[in-house]
Formats: structure tokens, C-alpha cells, sequence
């Protein structure tokens, strides 16, 4: 399970880009915040259903990898209301993207990996990324995945030639059992892949690592 996001009157809910008078591609993120949309919970049985909601999502669609918390009271299907913090605060009604409102559910429910690569960092391919996982997690190879590159790549013109490449950062999904365990899984990963030598410190320019 997992909460489909359509934004409000066919609004883009992706990021913009353009080329700007040097020929060169700009990204505008501002389309990806929510000011109103509807949101509504969706239940995938397989992998193929997400890809269909892939390829016939429009550019005003989005989803959250969890659906709402019991006290918010939604059924699957049933259409609701996802407003902008600062809406809230004004008392228009709706339900904020945040945590206290969204939860993973205790039957199936969709996982990703965010992939975004750190340029001090080795990159690592789709593949290359899952066998890490799989040295620690055993079966995971196994597991049907679907990996989703992000919507910088593959960029072309009218002449049909690709602008960007194909950029480094993808999602990896994954369906699981119980989605409320999720949290706990994270944690384990995390230090399995510690104690395999792929952790790492970083230093930010204000002090926090």
C-alpha cells in the first residue's frame, strides 16, 4: 500500500527543466512542494502495477511510500485532502506530509532505496549497489526490484539528442511484507553495511556530521 498524490487543478508536480540562453539545462524543484493536492491510498499486489502507475502517471501525480495514520480515519480509494504546512497552521483543513500523519502500514507496502550518490564518494551502478545490499542482506538479489532513474536523465532535444545522460542518483522499490517493520530493517542495514566497510563520516561546513 502506498498514497497515490494528484495535485490540485493539473498543476506539474515534477521538477521543471530548460535550457537556458547558453544551451545549458537548468532544474527549477519549486513544482515538487505542495500547496493543495489529493491524495488517495493505493494498494499493489506486484511490482507490475507500479510500473504501470510509472508510465501512465501524468506530470501532476506523485506518491508517498506510506499511508495515512488509523486516527486520520481514510479508507483505500477514498479521496483526501494534502494541504502545505503553513496552510494548517491558517486551520484549512487537510493532512500535511509530515510523519504524524503518515505512517508504513502493517500489511504490504511498498520500499525504496534513494540512491544520491556523494561526490567524495565511489558511485555505484544499480547492480553494483544491490550486490552490496545482498552481501548483507542474503536474498535480496532475488527479490523483485524495480529501478526508477530520475527524470534528469535521458533528456533530448526536438533533434533527438540527449542533453543529460543518464545522471546518477535512482530509486530502487521493493514490495514487503510488513511495512511496519521497515524502520527496523533501516537500522539493521545501516550497521550491517558499518561493520562491511561501507560507512562513512562527512563533515558539513557547519560542524555536523
Amino acid at each position: 500500500m502506498f498514497t497515490m498524490v494528484i495535485k490540485d487543478k493539473g498543476k506539474i508536480f515534477a521538477k521543471k527543466i530548460k535550457l537556458d540562453e547558453t544551451g545549458a539545462l537548468v532544474k527549477d524543484s519549486r513544482p515538487c512542494k505542495i500547496k493543495k493536492a489529493t491524495g488517495m491510498v493505493k494498494t499493489v499486489h506486484s511490482l507490475k502495477q507500479l510500473v504501470k502507475f510509472f508510465k501512465e502517471g501524468a506530470l501532476n501525480k506523485a506518491l508517498i511510500h506510506g499511508i495515512p495514520k488509523s486516527h486520520c480515519d481514510i479508507k483505500p480509494d477514498e479521496k483526501f485532502s494534502i494541504i502545505a504546512k503553513w496552510l494548517r497552521s491558517k486551520g484549512k483543513k487537510g493532512l500535511t506530509r509530515t510523519a504524524d500523519n503518515f505512517q508504513y502500514p502493517d500489511s504490504d507496502a511498498l520500499a525504496v532505496f534513494d540512491y544520491d550518490p556523494d561526490e567524495s564518494q565511489p558511485y555505484y551502478t544499480p547492480d553494483e549497489l544491490i550486490d552490496i545490499i545482498s552481501k548483507v542482506v542474503p536474498g535480496f538479489r532475488e527479490a523483485e526490484k524495480v529501478i526508477n532513474y530520475s527524470v534528469s536523465s535521458h533528456i533530448y532535444d526536438k533533434e533527438g539528442n540527449n542533453l543529460s545522460g543518464e545522471t546518477p542518483g535512482y530509486h530502487i522499490y521493493f514490495l514487503v511484507k510488513t511495512g511496519s517493520d521497515i524502520q527496523r530493517f533501516v537500522k539493521i542495514l545501516e550497521k550491517r553495511l558499518w561493520l562491511a566497510g561501507y560507512g562513512y563520516i562527512k563533515n558539513y561546513k557547519r560542524g555536523r556530521q
